[in-house]
């Protein structure tokens, strides 16, 4: 069996080291750190948590690369809801906008509400 080592266990070493055993080859991982994880670990201080993955959530969209790699080594733990709306704010006479992470529902939107500003929009 062919051996190789990874440098760092943060999500790209500890995803190195699953492919490469997934591909028939021997590996090891060396961290400098006392913990794997990388940017991706949470730490305490005090009554409070950290979560430095949080902001990797963004890159699980089904279909994402991060998303295909979690579902590869068997890391996804079950499936993310991704809601359609970011916010919705209602004013005072009941008129409504939607902010939609989806861009292209996010202009339709904002040109329902404003079509005279359909052109910059």
């Amino acid at each position: 069996m062919s051996k190789i080592a990874i440098i760092g266990s943060g999500i790209g070493g500890l995803a190195a080291g699953c492919y490469a055993r997934m591909n028939g080859l021997e590996s090891v991982i060396l961290e400098k750190a006392d913990k794997p994880g990388g940017l991706c670990t949470s730490w305490g201080k005090g009554d409070y948590i950290f979560d430095g993955c949080i902001r990797h959530l963004a890159g699980l969209k089904p279909g994402t690369p991060l998303n295909n790699m979690w579902k590869d080594i068997g890391a996804m733990p079950s499936d993310i809801y991704f809601p359609e709306e970011l916010v919705k704010a209602v004013d005072e006479k009941g008129n409504e906008l939607t902010v939609f992470y989806d861009l292209e529902k996010l202009e339709a939107e904002m040109k329902r509400i404003s079509p005279e500003d359909s052109k910059p929009i």
